[in-house]
């Protein structure tokens, strides 16, 4: 019944444009009409559709205006990813991909590439705890860097907020703990460090759903 209210609705405020149902409760919409009047638009649903009063229902959109030398399927492609950003915030949320919006996306897509692949760009630096007494350094505690010879540094703040939503956080916990397991373990051979040296890494809760992941962690430790 929304679906078919919702459709009624586009066509009726829409009678210019081109309208398409895509697939479940999203549609495309060709709006040839600026982006103040497109929202306007849309902000009437809340208004006029009994469906919508009765039950509270709030939607999400995503536009892009699409240049006139511009390919459709990009201009959709940017569209899509602003639907995404605003799916993400409860109630009615209106995105728009204008240049800082693309460009941040672009960014982090080739930050998600990156994470899909064998991680060769991560790695970990050792930050000390040091005992006020003694000035001795009686621990250490690793931190995930990630240098791309295309973006640059990729500081954490940027790196695990992409890594964690789409369920690839796992893959930098378990690089940084091995590679720290590994780095004390060639202290001690050394000689360069006691045995109740302590080390520690961050684990995202996330990391928690990959059994198999905790039980590596187990497995090098020991």
């Amino acid at each position: 019944m929304v679906i078919v209210e919702l459709s009624n609705f586009l066509k009726l405020k829409f009678k210019e444009s081109y309208i398409f149902r895509i697939s479940g409760d999203e549609f495309y919409g060709l709006l040839l009409e600026n982006i103040e009047n497109i929202c306007n638009k849309l902000d009437e649903i809340k208004k006029e559709s009994p469906l919508f009063i009765k039950y509270n229902l709030s939607y999400s959109v995503g536009l892009h205006k699409k240049e006139l030398d511009e390919n459709i399927q990009i201009s959709f492609k940017y569209a899509d990813m602003a639907l995404f950003k605003a799916k993400k915030t409860k109630g009615i949320k209106v995105v728009l991909a204008d240049e800082d919006f693309i460009r941040e996306k672009e960014r982090e897509l080739k930050i998600l590439e990156l994470l899909e692949g064998d991680l060769e760009d991560l790695y970990a630096v050792y930050q000390p705890k040091v005992k006020i007494s003694s000035s001795n350094i009686i621990g250490i505690e690793s931190l995930v860097r990630c240098y791309s010879k295309e973006l640059v540094d990729i500081y954490p703040n940027e790196l695990i907020p992409i890594a964690e939503n789409f369920d690839l956080i796992h893959k930098i916990d378990y690089k940084i703990a091995e590679e720290s397991v590994k780095f004390v373990k060639e202290l001690l051979t050394l000689n360069m460090i006691d045995d109740d040296f302590r080390i520690s890494f961050n684990l995202s809760v996330k990391t928690f759903f990959f059994r198999n992941k905790l039980i590596c962690f187990r497995s090098n430790l020991s």
